[in-house]
């Protein structure tokens, strides 16, 4: 009697899971395995991860999409100094069918923390610099995929250097998409601080509330006066009480994520974030006030977490309200902090999708 064939391949197939379970995958064995499923095998894909030279100095990109026809969209990454490339496989797949995805490690982040010479690109960072660099990998983008006009989110920091982009570029750019975006720091950091204390004190957290009231007042007046110290504090509050991701104590699930990139080697995830850069721009950082940019030639998205208190969306929606554009959205995403594609990567997608990729229409 012949063995059914759909009873042969179930027993192969659990003769194949029961021998994977005899054995500990390491990580090397997951990298390869994510490295495989994410394989783009469509005709018209594109899969390329590169250095390509950007103010001068080179600096890593991943482009990854399932049809080059697809318009570019440039994921900018907050920090500043902190890579989003290796976490990204957690929230863009999906977006790969519709657009052709671009991962940017900026200068002194990631696997562009060094240059050719092993020296560390962090030392050439300023605020300006990091603006130009911005503008000239739009510009590398445009040229080399052939698109006058692109899409850009920037997330966090990010989203710094993706406003300066629709300001001083909008004729490169179908819409920019505001993740976490960044308005007045000082105001922020002001909500920050009243939430994460208010919230210390409604959990009986004596800790953080001592902690919190030590680096009082914060933020201080000025800029100048800003210390790292006193900021890391707030932050590891606002982390622990969910207002960086809803609902969790922490980003140990994203670093998680970090540690499977198939794109990242042991050394890119040693090498990252080694905080100066967050040094070197936090003074101008904290300076900058867009509150009274709200003029635009293109169209302006932001994506807000209801309970983002690490980049309180309060300020972001305040001046939003004033802002005039061709087209433009504020879109709240609930049960969600400030870490919204992670968070609710199937929501973010369909955002993308459904609210933002229609807007290349209005430049055809």
């Amino acid at each position: 009697m012949r063995t059914p064939l759909w009873l042969a391949v179930i027993a192969l197939h659990a003769g194949t899971v029961a021998a994977q379970q005899d054995s500990v995958p390491t990580r090397d064995a997951a990298r390869a395995i994510l490295l495989d499923v994410r394989r783009i095998t469509t005709p018209n894909g594109v899969e390329r991860l590169e250095p390509i030279q950007i103010g001068g100095v080179r600096q890593w990109i991943s482009v990854r999409g399932r049809d080059t026809a697809n318009p570019l969209l440039l994921f900018i990454h907050g920090g500043p100094g902190f890579s989003e490339m290796p976490a990204s496989w957690i929230y863009q797949t999906a977006l790969e069918d519709h657009f052709t995805v671009v991962q940017w490690d900026q200068r002194g982040a990631g696997k562009s923390t060094f240059d050719e010479n092993g020296q560390p690109l962090s030392r050439t960072v300023t605020f300006e610099r990091m603006m130009q660099d911005g503008e000239e990998m739009v510009a590398y983008l445009r040229e080399t995929y052939h698109r006058q006009r692109i899409f850009v989110a920037g997330h966090s920091w990010g989203s710094v250097i993706g406003l300066e982009l629709a300001r001083r570029r909008p004729d490169w750019l179908h819409a920019y998409i505001g993740i976490g975006q960044v308005i007045n720091s000082l105001a922020a950091e002001k909500v920050s601080y009243d939430w994460v204390l208010a919230e210390a004190q409604k959990r009986g957290n004596w800790e953080a509330v001592e902690q919190l009231k030590a680096i009082a007042p914060y933020p201080p007046a000025s800029a100048d006066k800003a210390k790292i110290k006193d900021i890391l504090t707030e932050r590891r509050w606002v982390n622990e009480f969910g207002g960086m991701s809803h609902g969790r104590t922490g980003l140990e699930y994203e670093l998680g994520a970090r540690a499977l990139s198939p794109e990242w080697t042991s050394a890119d995830l040693a090498a990252d974030d080694n905080g100066e850069i967050l040094m070197r721009l936090l003074p101008d950082l904290l300076r900058h006030d867009w509150s009274n940019i709200t003029t635009f030639a293109c169209p302006i998205v932001i994506f807000a977490g209801r309970y983002d208190y690490a980049v309180p969306s309060a300020v972001a929606e305040q001046w939003f309200q004033k802002v005039r554009a061709p087209a433009k959205k504020f879109i709240w995403f609930e049960e969600t902090a400030h870490m919204i594609q992670m968070e609710r990567p199937g929501l973010f997608a369909s955002h993308l999708i459904s609210d933002v990729l229609p807007l290349q229409a209005l430049h055809r």
